[in-house]
């Protein structure tokens, strides 16, 4: 009897409560599935979706080869495409869309990829001429923005290009441009992240100028600093999420209330007590399979204490989806932020409340499994949307699991 209850309490230290009678940790159940909609569109290469205000329902999507689509309300694209060019190469490629806010009227989207001689990256404006009825479809008059040259570095290679793209409620730009991998992203001397004449590893505020004919930046600033590879953003009421791929240790959510805040890549990677820096909203060690254990469809990983076989679960990359209030899934997505693991495939939410010191995580949980999450977008009718990267050839739609 006594060595049972010795065994009870040596659980609770390690496990806490509720109790699991098969692990520290308890097996999720799936609140949401992604499920095809629509055409397919003929490849597997698809990375991000974005709906154009004012069509009801239309959508632009592409894919990392450079391809871009015009899809209709049926979810099936025409057949007619245009192709940006890029290079396709490693993490390089066609990485992201965003539309104006006033498409309606002006028909704009913004594209953010790889220069065809990958020593940069390029954000680029276009206009859209597409007419459903008779399959057309075109992107005119090509704008540049701005360019993000990762000969800025020292030593930079085929990673970390960032990649995040949102409009904010300011009708700003805000894009995530990563360090330029290589080993000067990870120079702790250079810290090329830290340094404010560097654009690279910041998240950059820009306003276009939106005169027909006419491109470039109106207003080009750093909005924070110290990031490594920022490849996802999302925009919720407490300010700019930020999902900050990380290096051999730990993944970041981030979050950005205000501007001129530093998130201390390379001097620091994830929580950190040093200097000012601002510590991650959300983090998740490579080392730890917590959430890998919490979703049904990985909860077969054989995890040893402290460790985790990286040979069967592969490597881990961080990925921020949407913030969701929009009323649809009878309220289980309401008022959270979504997030995920590219690799791993978990789809977990979390809300927010507030503190002395600004926001913390409460009711953070498993939502579903996707893996190659790589885009979640609004549609006009309040569901979700998914594209992922590992082989979907379609869009997914979120929908409540029976």
């Amino acid at each position: 009897m006594k060595r049972a209850i010795v065994l009870f309490l040596l659980w609770i230290a390690m496990c806490g409560f509720p109790l699991n009678p098969f692990g520290c940790s308890t097996v999720g159940k799936d609140v949401v599935v992604f499920t095809a909609v629509g055409a397919s569109f003929g490849t597997a290469d698809l990375i991000d979706l974005e709906f154009l205000p004012g069509t009801g329902g239309e959508a632009v999507v592409i894919g990392k080869n450079g391809t871009v689509f015009y899809m209709t309300k049926d979810f099936a694209p025409l057949a007619q495409t245009v192709t940006v060019g890029i290079l396709d190469d490693d993490e390089q490629g066609l990485l992201n869309v965003v539309a104006d806010p006033g498409y309606a009227d002006n028909h704009f989207i913004y594209l953010y990829g790889t220069l065809p001689t990958g020593d940069g990256n390029h954000l680029g404006r276009y206009t859209v001429a597409a007419d459903v009825a008779s399959g057309t479809f075109q992107l005119t008059d090509p704008q540049a923005v701005e360019i993000f040259f990762k000969t800025d570095s020292p030593d930079f290679d085929g990673h970390h290009n960032g990649g995040g793209l949102v409009f904010g409620s300011d009708g700003a730009i805000y894009l995530g441009v990563g360090d330029g991998g290589g080993s000067a992203g990870e120079d702790t001397i250079l810290a090329l992240a830290q340094d404010g004449t560097n654009p690279l590893g910041k998240i950059h505020r820009i306003i276009p100028n939106r005169n027909l004919g006419e491109g470039g930046a109106l207003i080009s600033e750093i909005h924070g600093r110290g990031f490594r590879n920022p490849f996802t953003l999302a925009v919720g009421p407490a300010g700019l999420f930020v999902g900050d791929v990380g290096s051999t240790r730990v993944e970041e959510v981030n979050l950005l209330p205000e501007p001129a805040l530093n998130f201390g890549w390379p001097l620091v990677e994830g929580p950190s007590s040093l200097f000012n820096f601002v510590n991650p909203l959300q983090s998740y060690e490579h080392t730890d399979n917590t959430f890998a254990k919490e979703d049904p469809t990985e909860s077969d990983f054989d995890v040893i204490e402290g460790d985790v076989d990286e040979a069967e679960i592969g490597p881990q990359s961080v990925i921020v989806g949407a913030f969701y209030e929009s009323g649809q899934y009878a309220g289980a997505l309401d008022g959270r932020l979504i997030y995920s693991d590219f690799f791993l495939g978990w789809v977990r939410g979390f809300k927010l409340k507030e503190n002395d010191d600004g926001v913390e995580i409460e009711d953070d949980k498993h939502l579903g499994h996707l893996n190659g999450l790589t885009s979640l977008q609004l549609g006009p009718d309040g569901f979700l949307y998914a594209i992922s990267l590992f082989g979907s050839d379609h869009v997914l739609r979120v929908d409540l699991a029976e």
